[in-house]
C-alpha cells in the first residue's frame, strides 16, 4: 500500500512537472511567434533587446494564473470540456492582467512604453492553442488508437442519450478492448441516423431483432436505466427472441458510488430492473446525524436484511458496529467483508434467547443504537414449529428490548416487523404482532426510544420466492405457485434497509412505521417475468404448476388493519400506523410468560390458543393442518411450492 502511494505521488508529480515545462515552452513560443506575426516575421531591434523582460513578465503572470485555476491537476488521459473551459478562463484572465500590467509598467519602464497591443491579442490566441493542445494530446492519441479495437464483444446500445454517449466513450478508452459498440437504437425519432462518437443510431427498439441479425450482435446493453419496466421487458424479449442471451444494463448514475460511469459498472439485468418501482429519495443528512460516531448493534446481522443494514450503516460513519448473529458461517463471511471497508467491526456469535449473553454483550459494548433484525421469517416452517416462533420472535425480542432498556446507554431501538403482523393468519404474523406490542409497552416505561418498521417481502432474500424460482428454472421446471391470484408487496433489500434507517431518523418513540411498498405484485406475473429473463417462454419452455395454498398463507397481505389508518410523515415513502390497541403492560407480561411456558413444553394446540388470546385479530386459516402433520420432511422437499 505504501509502495502504491509512493508510486502514485511520483506519477502525479511527473505529470505536474511535464505540464509546467510544457507551459513554459508554450508561453515563450507564443510570445515570440506573436511578435513575428505582428511584424511580418521580423522583430524590430527595440523589441528584440527587451524580449527577455517581456518573456519573464508573461511567464510570471500566466503561470501564476494557471496554477490558481488548477491547470496542473488536469488528468492527461481524461481531460474534459470542463477542463478546457478552465484553460480558456485562465488564459483570458492572465491576458487581462498582462494588458493591465503593461499599461502601468509603461509609465515607469521604457521597455513597455510602446508595447504593441496587437501582440497581446495574438499571443492570447496562440496560448490557448498551445496550452490546450498539450493537455489534449494524449486524449487525441488514445482516441485515434482505440478506434481500431474491433475484436471485443459486438454491442448494440439501447438509448442514445447522455448515458449511451458516456458508455461509448468508456468503451473507446478500455485498453483491454472488451466491447465494440456497433450501433444505437433509440425510440426518439429525432435521434434517427444521428452519429454519436462515430456510432450511428440505426432505429428504434423494434429494430433490435433485425440489427442483431444484420450486425451479428453479441450483447445488448440497456443505457436507459430510468426506462419503465414495460420497456425493459420489451427489450429483453426482443433480444432473446433474436438469439441474444447476454443482456446487460448500466445502473442509474445516482446508484454509482463514484457518480461516474465506468466499464466495470455494466452488469447483468436483474429481476428488480423489470419490476415497476418508484425510485425512493433519502434524507442522508438526518440519518447521518443520529448514526455518525455512535456505537451500533445489529441483531440477526448475517441475514438478508441484517447484513444489508450493516453495509448501509457503515457508510454513515458510526464509531463501531457489533454484529450479533447465531449463524457462525454467515457471521464469518460478513465480518470478513466488512473488515475491508469498515475496520471497527465486532462479530459476536450468540443467541438472542440467551438472556445472560445478551445482557453481558450490551453492558460491555454500551450500544447507543440497536437494530433488531433477528427473527424467524418463513410462514410454513413456523406453522410446523410454533414453539420455536414464540421463543425467537417473542421471547428473543423481549430479552433484547429489555436488555436495551436496562443498559442505560441505548438511545434508539428499531425492530424490523412485517406486513404479516396485520390481521395475522399465521404463527409468524401473530408472533411478530406480539413483538410490536412488547416494544410499544417498553417505550412507555423506558427512556430509550422504541420503534418498529413494518414492510413486506424483499426481493432476493434467502428462502424467498425468487431464489426458489431461480432454482426451479435451473432444474428445468416446473415453476410451482400456490395460487394464481396470490399477491405480495415487494421491495428490494437496499430500498428496505435505507427506509428503515430513514424511519429510525424520524422516530420519536412508540410508533409502528409502515413503508410504502408500491403496488402489490402477482406472484404469477413475477414468475413469468423471471422465466422471460432466463430466456424461456412461460408455459411453452417452462411449465407453471399451481399447488394450492399452504398453512398460514393469505392471498393478499395487508399493511394495516381495518381499524388502523395511516399518518403521513415528512418522508413520502414512510407512514405511521394509527394503532387501535392500547397496551396493558402488566397483563401483556403475564400472558407472554404463560405463552413462553407453553412453548417450553411444545404444546402446539395451547400455543395457538394463547396467541389468539394475545392477538385478537389472529385467525389461523389452517389450524388443523398446522397441529396434525405427519412429518416436517415435506416442507423442505425441493419440489415444494415457493415461500412467498
Amino acid at each position: 500500500m505504501i509502495q502504491y502511494i509512493k508510486s502514485l505521488t511520483k506519477s502525479i508529480n511527473k505529470r505536474k512537472f511535464f505540464f509546467f515545462c510544457g507551459d513554459v515552452i508554450a508561453i515563450v513560443t507564443s510570445l515570440h511567434l506573436a511578435f513575428l506575426l505582428r511584424f511580418d516575421m521580423g522583430i524590430y531591434s527595440y523589441y528584440l533587446k527587451n524580449i527577455w523582460i517581456f518573456t519573464i513578465t508573461f511567464l510570471l503572470v500566466r503561470l501564476s494564473v494557471f496554477y490558481f485555476f488548477g491547470l496542473y491537476h488536469i488528468s492527461w488521459t481524461y481531460v474534459s470540456l470542463y477542463d478546457m473551459l478552465a484553460i480558456v478562463k485562465a488564459a483570458t484572465l492572465s491576458t487581462a492582467l498582462l494588458g493591465t500590467s503593461i499599461f502601468f509598467l509603461g509609465k515607469n519602464l521604457s521597455a513597455f512604453l510602446i508595447f504593441p497591443r496587437s501582440v497581446i491579442a495574438i499571443d492570447y490566441l496562440l496560448t490557448l492553442i498551445f496550452i490546450g493542445g498539450i493537455r489534449t494530446a494524449k486524449r487525441c492519441y488514445l482516441q485515434i488508437n482505440v478506434k481500431g479495437h474491433t475484436d471485443g464483444e459486438r454491442v448494440l446500445i439501447v438509448g442514445a442519450g447522455d448515458t449511451g454517449e458516456r458508455i461509448v466513450r468508456e468503451m473507446e478508452k478500455d485498453k483491454r478492448g472488451r466491447y465494440y459498440p456497433l450501433a444505437f437504437v433509440d425510440d426518439d425519432p429525432a435521434m434517427h441516423k444521428v452519429t454519436i462518437r462515430g456510432v450511428k443510431v440505426l432505429g428504434t427498439r423494434q429494430d433490435i431483432p433485425r440489427l442483431i441479425q444484420q450486425l451479428q450482435i453479441d450483447m445488448v446493453l440497456i443505457a436507459t436505466p430510468s426506462a419503465s419496466s414495460k420497456v425493459m421487458q420489451d427489450i429483453v424479449v426482443l433480444a432473446q427472441k433474436a438469439g441474444v442471451k447476454n443482456i446487460r444494463i448500466i445502473p442509474k448514475l445516482c446508484d454509482l458510488i463514484s457518480g461516474k460511469i465506468r466499464i466495470n459498472d455494466i452488469r447483468e439485468i436483474e429481476l428488480d430492473d423489470l419490476l415497476e418501482r418508484t425510485p425512493i429519495t433519502i434524507d442522508t443528512v438526518s440519518i447521518n446525524e443520529y448514526l455518525k460516531g455512535k456505537r451500533v448493534i445489529v441483531t440477526g446481522a448475517g441475514g438478508s436484511i441484517g447484513s444489508e443494514l450493516v453495509r448501509k450503516i457503515a457508510t454513515f460513519h458510526p464509531a463501531e458496529i457489533l454484529l450479533f448473529e447465531i449463524d457462525e458461517t454467515e457471521l464469518f463471511y460478513l465480518a470478513n467483508e466488512m473488515d475491508e471497508q469498515f475496520p471497527n467491526i465486532h462479530p459476536v456469535l450468540g443467541d438472542i434467547t440467551d438472556v445472560e449473553k445478551v445482557k453481558r454483550v450490551f453492558n460491555s459494548f454500551k450500544p447507543q443504537i440497536i437494530f433488531h433484525a433477528a427473527a424467524y421469517k418463513h410462514v410454513p416452517m413456523m406453522e410446523y414449529h410454533p414453539d420455536e416462533a414464540v421463543k425467537v420472535n417473542v421471547m428473543g425480542t423481549k430479552i433484547v428490548a429489555e436488555a436495551a432498556a436496562e443498559c442505560g446507554s441505548v438511545e434508539k431501538f428499531v425492530m424490523i416487523s412485517t406486513d404479516k403482523a396485520v390481521n395475522p393468519t399465521s404463527v409468524l404474523g401473530a408472533t411478530k404482532r406480539i413483538a410490536e406490542y412488547i416494544i410499544r409497552g417498553l417505550n412507555a416505561t423506558s427512556e430509550t426510544t422504541f420503534i418498529a418498521v413494518r414492510f413486506g417481502n424483499v426481493l432476493g432474500s434467502r428462502g424467498s420466492v425468487i431464489p426458489v424460482f431461480q432454482r426451479q428454472i435451473k432444474r428445468g421446471g416446473p415453476i410451482t405457485i400456490t395460487h394464481p391470484d396470490m399477491q405480495r408487496y415487494f421491495m428490494t433489500i437496499p430500498e428496505a434497509t435505507l427506509l428503515v434507517l430513514q424511519a429510525a431518523a424520524i422516530g420519536n418513540g412508540g410508533e409502528v412505521y409502515v413503508l410504502d411498498m408500491g403496488k402489490p405484485v402477482k406472484i404469477l406475473d413475477l414468475a413469468e417475468t423471471l422465466i422471460n429473463l432466463s430466456g424461456f417462454e412461460p408455459n411453452r419452455d417452462m411449465p407453471i404448476v399451481f399447488t394450492g395454498m399452504r398453512p398460514g398463507e393469505k392471498l393478499f397481505e395487508e399493511i394495516l388493519t381495518a381499524e388502523e389508518g395511516m399518518l403521513a410523515t415528512k418522508h413520502a415513502n414512510i407512514f405511521i400506523a394509527k394503532l387501535s390497541e392500547s397496551i396493558d403492560t402488566q397483563a401483556l407480561e403475564e400472558k407472554i410468560n404463560r405463552l413462553f411456558e407453553l412453548s417450553t413444553n411444545s404444546d402446539k394446540e395451547r400455543i395457538i390458543e394463547s396467541l389468539m388470546e394475545i392477538v385478537p385479530t389472529y385467525s389461523p386459516n389452517n389450524l388443523f393442518i398446522s397441529l396434525y402433520i405427519p412429518s416436517p420432511i415435506n416442507i423442505i422437499n425441493t419440489t415444494h411450492p415457493a415461500t412467498v
